[in-house]
């Protein structure tokens, strides 16, 4: 009997409607943290409009200087991330142009 009554519960546990988090609607948010290192530092910022668009970018300097920066656009049908670079050696300017 406790045998027919555990493959019960477990026959029952398997088929457990998965529950609503209820997350609704987004809402419009923005944050942004930077944060220094040894020999550079870092950034994010980020910000949502509501609708599921989402916008923002990171970046990282080197301790000689150089920074690189991915920006992003995202929403529910693409995500297009961009990369800029400044203060580039002189040999990367060059392959560049």
């Amino acid at each position: 009997a406790v045998l027919i009554l555990l493959c019960v519960f477990l026959v029952e546990a398997q088929y457990a409607v998965p529950q609503d988090l209820g997350y609704g609607i987004p809402n419009p948010y923005q944050y942004s943290y930077s944060s220094p290192a040894i020999g550079g530092s870092s950034s994010h910022q980020e910000s949502g409009d509501g609708t599921g668009r989402v916008t923002g970018s990171y970046s990282v300097v080197d301790e000689d200087g150089r920074s690189r920066t991915v920006e992003y656009v995202a929403d529910e049908l693409d995500s297009e991330p961009t990369l800029s670079q400044t203060n580039l050696e002189p040999a990367t300017k060059l392959l560049l142009m």
